[in-house]
């Protein structure tokens, strides 16, 4: 009998899994002069053999965009410290979009001013948040409130332009 189990190596570590997990890699921009969508015959365009020494009757041409590498740089959010370790919205909206899918649930058990809370709400998903000081969870619940209420506010404002 044959398993359902999929194994795949993660840094050198075998991961056993019934079911592969969600990624939607998100893509960032590169260098505008790059950008260039579609693909083209050889014979109407001059480019570089991107997947090395194999002939191919096609080639892609660059779109601008890139696939993360083991670093991702994102700008931090200037005057809106309100945790120490918080971090930038783009960044979770990043990861949330990456590792999960519409609707799913995303439990953040140390969930400091809100910030996956605020990116969960803005992409559609559940958010569980679980915090210990309760400072920082009045911020965070208000932060979600308010990031859900901005939410509302476009829906309608996008709905009245619609008709």
């Amino acid at each position: 009998m044959i398993s359902s189990t999929v194994s795949v190596f993660i840094n050198k570590r075998l991961v056993f899994y019934k079911k592969l997990p969600t990624y939607n890699p998100q893509k960032y921009a590169i260098d505008p002069k790059f950008h260039v969508k579609g693909k083209q015959s050889l014979q109407t365009a001059k480019f570089i053999n991107i997947r090395g020494t194999k002939p191919l009757n096609y080639q892609y041409l660059e779109d601008g965009t890139r696939y993360p590498d083991s670093v991702l740089c994102f700008p931090s959010e200037s005057g809106k410290g309100m945790h120490p370790t918080q971090k930038p919205v783009s960044l979770l909206n990043f990861l949330i979009l990456s590792y999960t899918n519409k609707f799913d649930t995303v439990l953040d058990h140390c969930m400091g001013s809100g910030t996956t809370g605020v990116a969960c709400v803005k992409n559609d998903r559940r958010f569980i948040g679980i915090e210990f000081d309760k400072g920082y969870f009045n911020l965070a619940k208000s932060r979600i409130s308010k990031a859900k209420k901005e939410k509302v506010e476009t829906l309608f404002s996008d709905l009245a332009l619609s008709s």
